[in-house]
């Protein structure tokens, strides 16, 4: 089409006037009126312009105008930390999508709010009317009382919410989705153990837990309102802790009540006796031997096909489980703290066991079993207890979560209830979900 005119206005031109082409695609033409000396004449000037191409002036608007792009300077970008954590937490749904990378993602933090507070019993007993569980409603008044006696006491907590909008780099939609990002930090002014921190989040900003993303940390869900609990076992003076999770949702303004608390101090190191020294506690003494632990014989009646199908079932829970402790074991291996607890008044320094560590390798190696190491470290003064979870590598925090059930089958056969058992290994350093889904084999 754009020739075709071309030619029509150049043959115009022969006959009427003059045509001057530039380089920007403009054809002028002359057109004479009363001859060619004339002296008046219009100028008709007729523009072709590619898209994309630049204006040489004021571009107007509308769909037939140039494509002139106006020069904004771009503001620089704020860098936001944890940002694969983030953008993790978005279902591609949400933006519009069967599938679609993070790396697709752009997250803008539009809000952050910021608080710092030490709840007291009085201001813990007004929670108790905004949850309805009776468990939830015990938990509160059990830490109230325990505030009013001195049992428990009351840490700082520093709040920080950050509300982040979730878009995409396409330019042909506008969906969006929120995020707000919740950092609970606590510190330590000093050596501390049974540290609770408790979280109740008003309705306004999550309807129920399941608006809420947990990526590390996770806590007990105390009530579906949603009211959280986090437990650590111990903090040392100085220490800085920090609990995360996400809403679903874009909140504003910030009235969650956070409440962190610790329990008494803890007990003094003991420092167990050296491969010659004076035995400091009994040996615990050997349990009668104890009933090992067997499968229910399955009738050999029952057809072979449901046995197959059934020892697959429990075989393929079994793996399952076993993928999900690991990974989870995984995301929490830690280097060890300068003591290893025992147990409330039984502490060890890691430098003693590391001495017995390498007594265990050496008697290894000589060729003697390891009942007989076992008893040589019991008659220098070893405690039973704690000889049983070196030998046993459990006082080692890692993925290597194995262990851990021939550790738990050992207490058992002792005797050791699982709520003993699940105490010594949270001492020593496991996370509480982690133990609770390793005993759940054991109910």
């Amino acid at each position: 089409m754009l020739f075709v005119l071309l030619i029509f206005l150049l043959l115009v031109s022969s006959v009427l006037g003059a045509k001057v082409a530039d380089s920007n695609g403009t054809i002028t033409i002359n057109n004479v009126h009363g001859g060619v000396n004339a002296s008046f004449g219009n100028i008709l000037t007729i523009i072709f312009r590619e898209p994309g191409s630049p204006s040489n002036g004021g571009g107007g608007g509308g769909g037939s105008g140039g494509f002139d792009k106006p020069d904004v300077q771009e503001e620089e970008e704020e860098v936001i930390g944890e940002l694969d954590e983030l953008l993790g937490t978005v279902e591609p749904s949400e933006l519009g999508f069967v599938a679609l990378s993070t790396d697709k993602m752009l997250a803008e933090k539009t809000d952050n709010f910021v608080t710092k507070s030490k709840l007291d019993s009085s201001g813990l007993v007004s929670w108790i009317g905004s949850v309805k569980k009776s468990s939830a409603q015990d938990a509160i008044n059990s830490m109230v009382n325990d505030l009013e006696e001195g049992n428990l006491e009351a840490l700082s907590v520093e709040h920080q919410a950050e509300v982040f909008r979730i878009t995409t780099i396409y330019s042909n939609t506008d969906a969006y989705t929120y995020r707000t990002r919740v950092i609970i930090k606590i510190t330590a002014s000093k050596d501390v153990s049974d540290v609770r921190v408790l979280e109740l989040i008003p309705k306004g900003f999550a309807s129920s837990a399941s608006s809420l993303v947990f990526t590390s940390d996770v806590p007990e869900i105390l009530e579906d309102d949603p009211l959280l609990q986090w437990s650590i076992p111990s903090m040392s003076n100085g220490e800085t802790r920090s609990l995360t999770y996400y809403i679903k949702e874009k909140i504003a303004g910030d009235s969650f009540k956070t409440v962190a608390v610790y329990g008494a101090l803890k007990p003094a190191v003991v420092d167990q006796p050296t491969l010659t020294g004076d035995v400091v506690e009994e040996p615990e003494e050997e349990p009668e031997s104890g009933k090992g632990f067997s499968f229910p014989r399955i009738p050999l009646i029952w057809p072979i096909i449901i046995i197959v199908v059934v020892g697959g079932l429990i075989a393929g829970i079994i793996i399952r489980k076993k993928m999900v402790l690991k990974q989870k074991a995984m995301a929490v291996s830690k280097p060890e703290p300068e003591n290893l607890l025992i147990r409330p008044g039984l502490i060890v320094p890691y430098d003693k066991i590391r001495q017995v560590e390498k007594f265990i390798e050496n008697e290894a190696r000589s060729g003697k079993s390891d009942t007989e190491i076992k008893q040589d470290l019991l008659a220098t003064g070893w405690d039973e207890h704690t000889l049983d979870i070196i030998m046993h590598d459990v006082h080692v925090v890692d993925h290597h979560v194995d262990k851990l059930d021939h550790f738990v089958k050992m207490c058992i056969d002792k005797d050791m209830t699982l709520s003993q058992i699940r105490t010594t290994l949270i001492n020593v350093g496991w996370r509480e979900d982690i133990v609770d889904l390793l005993l759940d084999d054991f109910r």
